[in-house]
């Protein structure tokens, strides 16, 4: 669970400050920081309230793709 809250705030964070990268270093290593971490744990805390239906869902568990699981990891 933990992954579905928290891969969307890092991936929006590399697309926020990557192409903007210029704009960050205007404003600075501080404020670009505080801004891009609030915005990060506001996008965390919203998925956070919306898991129930994120997670309802229940796939179940086939034994024979636990071989492959083991192999990939």
């Amino acid at each position: 669970m933990l992954s579905l809250v928290s891969y969307p705030a890092a991936v929006t964070w590399w697309l926020l400050v990557h192409p903007f990268v210029g704009f960050w270093r205007r404003l600075g290593t501080g404020p670009s920081f505080t801004a891009l971490t609030a915005y990060a744990f506001a996008l965390m805390a919203g998925l956070y309230t919306l898991r129930e239906p994120l997670l309802s869902v229940e796939y179940g568990t086939v034994r024979p793709l636990w071989i492959l699981v083991v192999l990939f990891y």
